[in-house]
């Protein structure tokens, strides 16, 4: 697919550092803790019902899973001539309590973009 050159799309992105666990021993630890505080808070356990071992290791394949975003994000989008910006607490206006707790330690952010003009 070809590559408008006209202004005026905009690039909105949902997301979160959902696997970092995997490669970091601090976010593991916090991924952790996470769990334990659905366990103990009475929270709907996000996870429940899915394959979390599958999902680790489609996630382990998929090279986004290790890097540090939204980071990675606005600079990839800036090299490419985009305008970005990202923020990093969407969460608090999105998430309800039982998210905040399953997800506490990948708090999710939005990453917004436009092509410079």
């Amino acid at each position: 697919m070809g590559q408008s050159s006209q202004p005026g799309g905009l690039l909105l992105n949902f997301d979160a550092n959902w696997y970092r666990y995997l490669y970091d021993t601090h976010a593991e630890a916090e991924h952790r803790l996470d769990r334990e505080n659905v366990r103990t808070s009475g929270a709907a356990d996000d996870t429940a019902g899915t394959d979390v071992q599958a999902m680790e290791a489609i996630a382990r394949q998929a090279p986004l899973s290790r890097l540090f975003r939204p980071q990675w994000d606005l600079e990839i989008l800036s090299s490419l001539g985009m305008r970005a910006a990202a923020d990093t607490e969407v969460w608090k206006q999105v998430w309800t309590r039982d998210e905040w707790v399953n997800n506490a330690s990948t708090p999710m952010f939005l990453v917004a973009a436009s092509r410079a003009v």
